[in-house]
């Protein structure tokens, strides 16, 4: 089983093995994919013993399962303080608040996250959604992300006047987008010149949100409607057919 935060014997020392351990293997894996061994994540974490991931997570499997978990609480804890402090002044009262929140980037707190100012948070989490969903929800489960939840359920609140299917494919596509120029916003810290046209300009993050508003407040056209059948004004738009 594994040690979650274990504190005996040398203590201090052990906690901090182990939180060098996560911090390795999260980059590795932010970068590489899971396919990682776990003789790579040891010495990354400048470690010797080969056996340190199964003493300390019990299993490669078991590290990956408590880096989502991590991460997933993270995001929790910040997207509810957060919309704590706007539900508390009467909002949010427009969909680009919402995306404001769900837009932060995940910091590391200090003492982890790599060196200096790098962080490989939202690539981890690109990472998994994209490619190990299912192990993403084994973890985590459908409703843990609460802070999330309450976001979305804002925005179906100001965005109830979209037909149901054209909303739900909007949310899950905005989702995507945002974590995408997430991880694009993290690899730029580490190395800017690609991105100078981007990151680097003041407002790079506000086009980012701008993208994710029109996206989801943007008029269907009547190409949307039709492919999915809609009805609009009690008429069924079928593709093929005339809007």
């Amino acid at each position: 089983m594994p040690r979650k935060n274990a504190i005996a014997g040398s203590g201090g020392q052990e906690s901090q093995a182990r939180q060098r351990l996560k911090d390795a293997a999260r980059r590795l894996f932010a970068l590489r994919g899971f396919g990682v061994t776990t003789r790579e994540i040891v010495a990354a974490a400048g470690q010797r013993n080969l056996t340190a991931i199964n003493y300390h997570f019990g299993s490669k499997d078991g590290l990956i399962d408590e880096l989502i978990a991590d991460l997933v609480q993270r995001l929790e804890v910040d997207r509810n303080a957060k919309l704590d402090r706007i539900e508390a002044a009467g909002g949010p009262d427009s969909v680009r608040c919402v995306v404001e929140v769900l837009a932060s980037r995940v910091e590391p707190p200090p003492g982890e996250g790599g060196d200096g100012e790098r962080s490989d948070f939202s690539r981890f989490l690109n990472l998994v959604l994209l490619n190990h969903r299912d192990k993403y929800l084994a973890v985590v489960g459908r409703d843990s992300d609460s802070g999330t939840h309450r976001c979305l359920r804002h925005l179906r609140r100001l965005l109830a006047h979209l037909p149901e299917a054209v909303l739900r494919e909007r949310l899950y596509l905005v989702m995507l987008y945002l974590l995408a120029a997430l991880s694009a916003q993290e690899a730029a810290a580490e190395n800017p010149r690609p991105w100078r046209n981007l990151w680097t300009r003041p407002n790079g993050s506000s086009t980012v949100i701008d993208g994710a508003v029109a996206l989801l407040e943007h008029t269907p056209s009547a190409d949307t409607l039709r492919a999915g059948g809609v009805r609009l004004a009690g008429k069924a738009v079928r593709h093929g057919g005339r809007g």
